[in-house]
């Protein structure tokens, strides 16, 4: 692969599919994000979800989010409160 270069960038609509697949070959069982989760996180800050990718093939991705302060001093704190069930439609902020 010479000369192919690692490229860092935002992700796209269209690299959902593939990285539902990186997601599940990453993590076990119910911990991999879905497609829909991904691009629920992709719709809500799309600014904050970047691939790595050489030759067109996705090697890494990275998810961040922007939760609203007034959001993590409710309780319970729980993943599923402070994330929507990991879709941060009504907590993210912009």
């Amino acid at each position: 692969m010479a000369g192919d270069g690692l490229i860092l960038r935002t992700a796209r609509p269209e690299d959902v599919k593939g990285l539902a697949r990186l997601e599940s070959d990453c993590w076990p069982g119910t911990l991999a994000a879905s497609e829909e989760q991904i691009a629920a996180r992709l719709a809500a800050y799309s600014d904050g979800q970047w691939v790595a990718e050489t030759s067109n093939r996705l090697l890494g991705y990275s998810s961040a989010q922007r939760i609203d302060a007034a959001r993590l001093s409710t309780l319970p704190l729980t993943y599923g409160s402070i994330t929507d069930l990991d879709r941060f439609t009504a907590t993210h902020a912009s």
